[in-house]
């Protein structure tokens, strides 16, 4: 495989904002990299919050938009199957370098060396000097960027399973995806993302696959009022309760309690 560099930059941004989203050609890569301040990457999958130390790989054809206030931000694309550098040997070494290009948006904390690389390929690229050293920086990005993506895997699963113990500790009690995102130290809408990639659903899905699930129990087991089985499940109303009940369920609960229906959580 070869890969062309085909635009960069090194800027700082008082305050920019895009108008509109911006969609790349489905061969072309951006990598977007924060070394001050703080800015925000919208894709139609969600927004990408991105403060100093922190990049994003788009690609696949990702619309997308940037939102800027005091950042120092470094920029590199570049097409991949293009006549360019010959990457194939990176890719033999790291093929989780493949399945970063499959991704439509990938953002992450600097662990390894990106700034590092990416700094001085852009320098190297600005200074237009030897072709070679330009085709080894850009080797040694994407191997940084493959190490650093590959770091957030393993603690993308830590922060999801710490999100699922604090739940099973607390699903009973009106707690938010906010509150729980505070608790391990995220912000909301990325706990949103990281939450629905690993397990396929929401935080209130899940939260509410849970709650339904005693509900079941409770109902199986006991002459409880469905008022009073709603309030220890965690629910706000009885309105709430039914409604969500019959979304998991497919029944009421009252046909639910005739039945006594063996129920697994979705």
């Amino acid at each position: 495989m070869q890969a062309l560099i085909s635009y960069h930059y090194r800027k700082n941004f008082a305050d920019f904002s895009m108008d509109r989203m911006h969609t790349h050609e489905p061969d072309n890569f951006e990598i977007m990299y924060v070394k001050e301040g703080h800015c925000t990457v919208k894709t139609p999958d969600g927004e990408h919050s991105l403060s100093a130390g922190s990049f994003i790989l788009l690609g696949n054809g990702c619309p997308h938009s940037l939102e800027a206030r005091n950042a120092a931000i470094l920029n590199v694309e570049f097409y991949i199957n293009r006549e360019g550098v010959d990457v194939s040997d990176v890719l033999a070494a790291y093929p989780e370098i493949l399945k970063l290009f499959s991704e439509r948006a990938v953002d992450a904390h600097d662990k390894s060396e990106v700034f590092s690389a990416l700094s001085a390929l852009i320098t190297e690229l600005k200074s237009e000097g030897n072709g070679l050293c330009a085709e080894l920086l850009f080797k040694r990005l994407l191997i940084e960027l493959a190490r650093s993506c590959s770091l957030k895997t393993n603690r993308s699963v830590k922060y999801v399973n710490t999100a699922i113990e604090y739940i099973e500790q607390h699903f009973c009690e009106p707690i938010t995806a906010e509150e729980i995102a505070n608790e391990i130290g995220l912000n909301r809408s990325y706990l949103q993302t990281l939450f629905k990639s690993h397990t396929g659903k929401t935080v209130l899905e899940y939260i509410n696959s849970l709650r339904i699930a005693k509900a079941c129990f409770i109902m199986k087991n006991t002459d409880l009022s469905v008022v009073d089985i709603a309030v220890d499940c965690g629910f706000a109303s009885r309105q709430h309760f039914m409604y969500t009940f019959k979304k998991h369920t497919g029944m009421t609960a009252k046909q639910f309690r005739g039945g006594t229906k063996d129920y697994e959580t979705e």
